[in-house]
């Protein structure tokens, strides 16, 4: 027989154990995709600020709170030179990222306390016309928690600074979920969010690069460098110039142009011709 006392300390033993367990999905994510540093957190906070606004259950909030924590554990199955190449997907890439919603579901379906949070998962990159994915669900066919976690999903993701995609104000965001509404998000969640989102000028964030001169910085360069000189590609320069106006770090930029390589290859060979440009 279980007395009250022990029933609480069990309630209270699984509340710290999926705690411990959220923390250390969080963890492995964002250690893989660095890029993406605090987008779950800012997910899981701007889904839960919604379903409050639209009058869910106390238990409902907590549920996608957890999802929306959880919403991107799929990618600790996807390849880093995916997760963190600075051009916009081909189309094989696109349908690897795609996986990531389906491979949550199932890492997290198979924690019995997380079950809940699995269908969330699964299609919260579902559109409201149906053309998302995985099962092209349409509407009302979407779990309404799914159609939240896509809203703040896309807003975050919106607000803060793309290798490919410099990131758009509030106000911009706000406008572009209004433009998406009916399409690929719930109009009456985009219209919530009209309005629960406008307070959040402090919260937003705009840059999601690793620390400076952290060993995380390191690794998230290691996809932009060259192989062969180890200089860093246009890619991630613009990157950070594009981060520069709000930084601030770096005042001036020069360019090196080496014309006639090619000449220089075929009268000292090729060998002679890595070393110069990597002493250059």
């Amino acid at each position: 027989m279980i007395n009250n006392n022990d029933s609480h300390s069990m309630n209270s033993d699984v509340f710290m154990m999926k705690e411990e367990i959220i923390e250390m999905f969080s963890t492995i994510v964002e250690d893989k995709d660095v890029y993406t540093a605090g987008h779950s957190k800012r997910v899981a906070m701007y889904s839960a600020k919604l379903a409050e606004a639209l009058g869910l259950s106390e238990e409902e909030q907590t549920t996608i709170y957890q999802a929306g924590l959880l919403h991107d554990v799929g990618k600790v199955l996807t390849p880093e030179s995916i997760l963190l190449k600075p051009r916009k997907f081909n189309r094989h890439e696109y349908e690897i990222i795609k996986r990531h919603a389906t491979d949550g579901a199932r890492i997290v379906s198979s924690i019995s306390v997380f079950a809940s949070c699995a269908k969330i998962i699964l299609h919260h990159h579902e559109r409201y016309d149906g053309n998302g994915y995985p099962e092209g669900l349409k509407a009302d066919e979407i779990p309404l928690l799914s159609r939240i976690i896509a809203v703040a999903d896309a807003f975050d993701a919106m607000t803060t600074n793309r290798i490919f995609k410099a990131r758009k104000t509030m106000e911009k965001a706000l406008e572009e979920l209004e433009c998406l509404s009916g399409t690929q998000f719930d109009p009456d969640v985009v219209k919530v969010a009209k309005e629960a989102f406008v307070g959040l000028k402090n919260i937003v964030h705009s840059a999601q690069a690793p620390e400076s001169n952290s060993l995380q910085e390191e690794r998230f360069s290691y996809y932009f460098k060259d192989s062969l000189t180890g200089a860093y590609s246009a890619d991630y320069l613009d990157y950070f110039l594009q981060n520069n106006n709000e930084t601030k770090l770096f005042r001036c930029c020069h360019f090196i142009q080496i014309s006639h390589m090619q000449s220089y290859n075929e009268c000292y060979g090729w060998k002679a011709g890595d070393n110069t440009l990597k002493e250059i």
